[in-house]
């Protein structure tokens, strides 16, 4: 067993002196490391949830702002005023040679009955969103008036 002993210092170049021994804090710095690593993964997964989280959100937002856009395109038609141009556009038709037709005359009652409840809306302080389906019928209702108005017969003088 000397003889291995002898032969290992020779080896390392004789016996080991204090310089080749390892420094007294050696295992407090390498706790301080390995806490340092632990520290530094744990941050890590943290900054990679945050961002995790913050791209869902962001998608989430661009989700419900797409589905408001689409559920709010009706909502951007001003019914109102689009009526009100079909109307202009009804008074600028000459009269048809032919009675209006019964189907034109149901439009023409129900447009009548729209307008009593535009009125009684009015009159009652409601609230835009409740108005905004009687302007988009009563639009819807003109359009297909004129359309109807456009296809009858039209009385020239000869």
């Amino acid at each position: 067993m000397n003889e291995e002993i002898s032969s290992l210092r020779d080896m390392i170049g004789g016996a080991p002196t204090v310089a080749d021994l390892p420094s007294p804090d050696l295992w407090s710095r390498i706790a301080v490391a390995h806490a340092q690593r632990v520290r530094r993964r744990r941050n890590v997964r943290i900054a990679g949830a945050a961002l995790v989280s913050v791209f869902g959100i962001c998608a989430l937002l661009m989700l419900s702002s797409w589905h408001g856009l689409t559920q709010d395109a009706t909502a951007s038609v001003d019914w109102q005023a689009r009526a009100q141009a079909l109307e202009l556009q009804l008074d600028g038709l000459p009269m048809p040679y032919l009675s209006q037709s019964p189907s034109a005359m149901r439009t023409v009652s129900e447009i009548s009955r729209i307008d009593s409840s535009l009125q009684a809306a009015y009159d009652g302080g409601a609230s835009r969103d409740s108005i905004l389906p009687l302007w988009k019928r009563r639009s819807q209702l003109l359009s297909a008036l004129l359309a109807e108005r456009l296809q009858q017969p039209v009385m020239t003088d000869i």
